[in-house]
């Protein structure tokens, strides 16, 4: 991600749309008919019947700085929000990157990377439980980014 974020590319959109946490904001006043379609798309709103966009992009997370939990598919193509959807509306963080994630501990045991906006129903908790299965064997690499 290094390498994309000198590109001329990166360049032009970071200039015209902005960054959020060092990536290309999503939303705008000013973004463009292009951008707000390839928005639908990232997002599985633009294509008929499916999650185009999701189904076929993938990341390979290093140090996880790059990788947006909730929002990006980094565990085998799976995107964590329409996966854990409950648990995607209740987190108060929704731009928090793998990297902040895996350094406030995201262990069931309530690790400090679990924030929430009320407290958890028991049908709530066991998705969080679940949740933390997947991320179990996750083991970030500090001195690779995420491509």
């Amino acid at each position: 991600m290094r390498a994309e974020k000198r590109s001329l590319w990166y360049k032009v959109l970071a200039a015209r749309y902005g960054e959020v946490r060092g990536i290309i904001a999503q939303e705008g006043r000013f973004n463009s008919v292009w951008w707000n379609n390839l928005i639908l798309i990232k997002n599985a709103l633009g294509v008929e019947g499916g999650h185009w966009f999701d189904d076929n992009i993938g990341r390979e997370v290093g140090d996880g700085a790059q990788t947006v939990f909730w929002w990006d598919p980094w565990i085998d193509g799976m995107v964590l929000k329409n996966s854990f959807s409950r648990l995607f509306d209740l987190a108060i963080n929704k731009m928090a990157t793998v990297a902040e994630m895996y350094s406030l501990g995201w262990g069931e045991d309530g690790g400090e990377a679990w924030k929430w906006r009320r407290r958890l129903l028991v049908w709530e908790e066991e998705k969080v439980r679940e949740c933390c299965d997947f991320l179990t064997n996750i083991v970030l690499q500090p001195h690779i980014s995420d491509r």
